[in-house]
């Protein structure tokens, strides 16, 4: 519940996407704008990219605000539950340019993006413009190229101004994984510069 309460807040936002802060989410970090004037999710096309439960949960309490969600899943798996909620699934990777002009093509005019997605420590890529850009920062330059109004990205406790949170034996296993969701919160940031 406290995540909904957190998210709501977030979402009430309107401000150009890119003006960031940060502040803490069941120990997430969500990186979003300061408040100003109400970001009305009602009837808003909202575009949520990540496979798991705080996509999932998101998606439902932005149906139950009355938005229009389209969720960006590179499988099928969760097809069944996401339509459930009567939100509409758009195929595709992060990590791929091309997925992503094809889902924001998809909605006539994406107004939001709230990105879940984050690497593992197998593979902590997700976030950076390692491997020639993927994920966050993919999202993040599609929301620039398309006039989108809000952009939130849930991130981590461990990156950004809170890296001494965790104790440092968590943070040296989560590390690879950190330093790239910080590179995503880093491009959030600057493209709000310039």
């Amino acid at each position: 519940m406290a995540a909904a309460r957190s998210m709501r807040a977030s979402i009430a936002c309107r401000r150009p996407f890119w003006a960031a802060r940060s502040s803490v989410l069941a120990g997430r970090r969500v990186a979003t704008a300061p408040r100003a004037a109400a970001f009305d999710v009602d009837n808003s096309s909202i575009l949520v990219a990540g496979g798991g439960g705080v996509a999932l949960e998101v998606t439902r309490k932005l149906k139950d605000m009355g938005a229009w969600v389209w969720q960006l899943q590179r499988t099928d798996v969760r097809r069944k539950e996401i339509e459930s909620m009567m939100a509409i699934v758009v195929n595709g990777d992060a990590c791929k340019p091309e997925d992503i002009e094809r889902a924001f093509a998809a909605i006539d005019g994406v107004d939001a993006v709230i990105s879940t997605i984050g690497g593992t420590t197998a593979d902590p890529t997700a976030d950076s413009q390692a491997s020639g850009g993927a994920g966050n920062i993919n999202l993040i330059e599609a929301a620039v190229k398309h006039g989108v109004k809000k952009f939130v990205l849930v991130t981590s406790i461990g990156t950004g101004d809170s890296k001494g949170a965790p104790p440092p034996h968590v943070y040296e296993v989560l590390k690879p994984v950190l330093l790239e969701k910080e590179k995503a919160e880093n491009r959030l940031k600057e493209v709000g510069a310039s």
